[in-house]
């Protein structure tokens, strides 16, 4: 009797042992669920502090987007022409990744454009991209469509009249038929239109 009782505690023992094991297997697998979300926590906290970097500058923030698990924000920093009544004369759209130690320093994406007013003063007419450039190391990635979507919202909310963009395409990119084709898919699937070497595209009214 006393030798089947005592196979009964062990045999009982060795389901606690393993009941035990099983739940710290599962608490194991909560530690670790919980110590890569407060590090991708601290890592989000770290990413808004440095908007605090923009501050001080004449660069403004306008969006902030999650995109492939990191931080990313849209700028634009406005030049104004004084001599015109303090209209915007040029603007310029950058893409940072919040992330990046090197930020503000690097960008990855980048539109400069300048502002044309009926009649010199009445209201914006048409806008001229004098550039639109993705960093050669991040092409291919999204990148530049992000800002082409953000700087395209933007522009649409600047006044209620009908606004063209145009441009010229750079030559540079005719040497090499991957470069012209993948310049022109990116234009064409935001609604521009090419023309041998300009670019248009109406925008409606707001």
């Amino acid at each position: 009797m006393s030798l089947f009782m005592n196979k009964r505690k062990l045999k009982q023992a060795y389901l606690d042992m393993q009941d035990s094991l099983s739940q710290i297997d599962t608490l194991s697998d909560k530690l670790r669920e919980i110590q890569q979300e407060n590090k991708q926590l601290i890592k989000q906290n770290e990413s808004l502090l440095k908007i605090e970097i923009f501050n001080d500058s004449l660069t403004q923030i306008f969006k902030v987007i999650p995109y492939k698990k990191e931080q990313w924000v849209v700028t634009v920093t406005k030049e104004v022409d004084w001599a015109r009544h303090g209209q915007i004369d040029k603007m310029r759209f950058e893409l940072f990744n919040l992330n990046n130690p090197r930020t503000p320093n690097y960008r990855y994406s980048e539109i400069w454009v300048r502002m044309i007013y009926h009649n010199n003063a009445e209201y914006l007419e048409r806008i001229i991209i004098i550039d639109c450039t993705t960093h050669y190391e991040h092409i291919n990635k999204g990148y530049g469509s992000i800002l082409m979507k953000e700087f395209l919202h933007y522009v649409k909310l600047l006044n209620r009249k009908e606004l063209e963009i145009t441009g010229t395409l750079s030559p540079v990119d005719e040497q090499k038929k991957e470069n012209h084709e993948r310049r022109d898919h990116f234009y064409r699937k935001f609604g521009f239109k090419i023309e041998g070497r300009r670019l248009s595209l109406k925008l409606n009214k707001f």
